[in-house]
């Protein structure tokens, strides 16, 4: 009996989760790029606060003599700065707004890319079962011609049907097993072009 390929179709199948091309992840690298410099932008027009602290001492003699206390005054401090870009805000936000539109470009992209990615698959996941079903269909149409065929030759052996009657079943059951072939190496092109979507 000539297997079914029902099973196996149902194990090739692929999800959703499983997309993940090279192109997809240097798409999505760049749509992370492009965040990042959105970012950076804004944060050039953000305040900022620094603290600057100073411990120490400084000897005020002429003479070195390390070990007198009298010499060595204390010079510390500790401050502290703001600073807000007041002008620079002007020039930033239009770089800012320029980076936020290639930000929106590459990420329509990306959601560009992954449709066409899941329609690939679709497709390849559509072919495949059409393939399997055909195959099924075939694959039962022949084990039924090659059923007819024995019935055929037995009712040859009893002379009730004439040599070309049963030689005219022959060529119907060759022609059934030849179809039958080809649904089934269709079913494994269509098999390997899923796997290499799969893959890619």
């Amino acid at each position: 009996m000539i297997p079914s390929v029902t099973e196996y179709s149902a194990a090739n199948q692929i999800s959703g989760a499983e997309m993940t091309g090279s192109g997809l992840s240097r798409q999505s690298e760049v749509v992370a790029l492009a965040r990042n410099r959105v970012k950076s932008s804004r944060l050039k027009i953000a305040p900022s606060l620094s603290l600057n602290a100073f411990y120490g001492a400084n000897y005020y003699s002429n003479d070195f003599n390390p070990g007198n206390g009298d010499l060595w005054h204390g010079n510390s401090f500790v401050a502290m700065s703001l600073k807000v870009p007041l002008t620079q805000a002007f020039s930033t936000s239009r770089e800012t707004a320029r980076l936020k539109l290639q930000e929106q470009i590459e990420t329509e992209n990306l959601q560009d890319m992954q449709n066409l990615k899941s329609k690939e698959l679709n497709d390849g996941r559509n072919r495949l079962s059409i393939s399997v079903q055909e195959y099924e269909m075939l694959r039962q149409n022949y084990e039924l011609g090659k059923e007819n065929l024995n019935a055929f030759r037995a009712r040859l052996d009893r002379t009730y049907i004439q040599e070309k009657d049963y030689l005219e079943e022959q060529v119907r059951c060759r022609n059934s097993y030849q179809r039958f072939l080809q649904a089934a190496y269709n079913v494994f092109i269509n098999t390997i072009d899923l796997q290499k979507m799969k893959a890619e």
